[in-house]
């Protein structure tokens, strides 16, 4: 059934926000690292409210997740200042879908944060120089380095304290790592999760 209306903007009203307060609404392909992670800043700014759109059934694949974003933005009615983004890996898709899914986020004007090879990348980054990673690393190795450097790494049990106090850091690396930024998604070892936590640290 088409919506003939849109519904209000589905603002969190049980914490903190002032008049202004924009919505980052997220669609990640992973079903539950990337969610606990970004719900980690639900509560970090009254002037921004980050939403995760949760990937179920097994839709993980990169045209499912483009595709909960644009039914969101069908629901909802939102305004010019909110912000839609979609975060996705690497190394479980062929290039040629990753282009079109490129391409559509860059027609519907959603922003794109991919990681190669993986999300672990940009947790790892929060801890490590890039330096020290190697060139060829895949996730297994990446996540390798994150639980030797932690102790320990849990991808279902995602905390604050290991991440929230190094966001800048992760932000800076993940920078100097991005050594061709006009390219839609890094072609060698990256993660482009850095703009999308430039957003959410403009805020506060």
């Amino acid at each position: 059934m088409r919506l003939t209306t849109r519904r209000p903007r589905p603002l969190d009203r049980t914490i903190p926000h002032v008049r202004d307060t924009r919505l980052l609404i997220i669609a990640t392909e992973g079903e539950v690292t990337e969610k606990q992670y970004f719900e980690l800043f639900r509560l970090r700014s009254s002037r921004v409210q980050v939403k995760v759109l949760e990937t179920g059934d097994g839709k993980s694949a990169p045209k499912h997740v483009v595709e909960r974003l644009r039914s969101f933005r069908r629901e909802f009615e939102l305004t010019k200042h909110d912000e839609m983004w979609l975060v996705i890996d690497t190394d479980r898709w062929p290039e040629q879908q990753l282009s079109e899914v490129a391409a559509s986020a860059t027609q519907l004007n959603i922003g794109l944060a991919v990681s190669n090879p993986c999300f672990e990348l940009w947790l790892l980054l929060h801890h490590f120089d890039p330096a020290k990673i190697p060139a060829d690393a895949n996730c297994g190795n990446i996540v390798d380095l994150l639980r030797e450097h932690l102790g320990a790494y849990n991808q279902t049990n995602i905390q604050r304290e290991p991440y929230e106090p190094y966001i800048p850091d992760a932000i800076r690396r993940a920078e100097i790592m991005d050594v061709a930024p006009a390219e839609r998604w890094p072609n060698a070892i990256g993660t482009r999760v850095y703009r999308l936590m430039q957003v959410v640290e403009s805020f506060n």
